[in-house]
């Protein structure tokens, strides 16, 4: 009796590093998320637009300790 070799070429302990990154990505932009919309009155200085460089930044942070 012989053994049929299903394996599709890569190593087992070889992982994506997609899945880390979507996973750090993911947690850094639901905590920036929990902090940053229970603002109700930001200060007027910061623009309409305040919330966007953290709810960028963040996540790519978040993706970028992922990788590592």
């Amino acid at each position: 009796m012989t053994r049929k070799n299903n394996s599709s070429g890569r190593a087992a302990n070889q992982l994506s590093p997609t899945n880390p990154i979507l996973i750090g990505t993911a947690i850094a932009l639901i905590l920036t998320s929990m902090f940053l919309f229970s603002v109700d009155h930001p200060k007027p200085e910061w623009g309409k637009l305040w919330m966007l460089k953290p709810l960028i930044i963040v996540p790519l942070a978040g993706a970028t300790g992922g990788l590592f």
